[in-house]
């Protein structure tokens, strides 16, 4: 079963993150925590080229420094709406497609989290 969940922090964690950016590496509070506590993620970005140009994925390993086991970072780009959402949200699906439960950050949630929701569920269950 495939679980989504929207606390990103503590006790009942997700075992995958998606985390939306905007252009030019434009971080919500929950990617700036990612970032915080995965030092080396800002070189990895830069040797990846990511900007946060939509269409962008880079996954990494959660590590010890997150409590997730991989986190996705899908670029939204400059001004995000509704369909640049709904492409993120099926950029995270697949790069996280087999990861148990999946909690998504703030900024894919606030622009139609049952839109993001249901464009995940049905990425993910199309690869079943």
């Amino acid at each position: 079963m495939i679980e989504f969940r929207g606390n990103l922090f503590g006790e009942g964690s997700a075992d995958g993150l998606a985390v939306a950016v905007t252009e030019g590496r434009g971080f919500d509070e929950s990617g700036r925590w990612v970032v915080a506590h995965l030092p080396w993620l800002e070189k990895h970005l830069d040797d990846a080229d990511f900007t946060g140009k939509s269409g962008q994925v880079v996954v990494v390993p959660g590590g010890e420094g997150v409590p997730y086991r991989r986190v996705a970072l899908i670029g939204v780009g400059a001004d995000p709406g509704i369909e640049q959402v709904r492409r993120a949200a099926g950029l995270a699906a697949k790069a996280l497609d087999r990861m148990p439960t999946v909690a998504t950050s703030p900024s894919m949630r606030s622009h139609s989290w049952s839109l993001v929701y249901f464009s995940m569920r049905w990425h993910l269950y199309r690869r079943l």
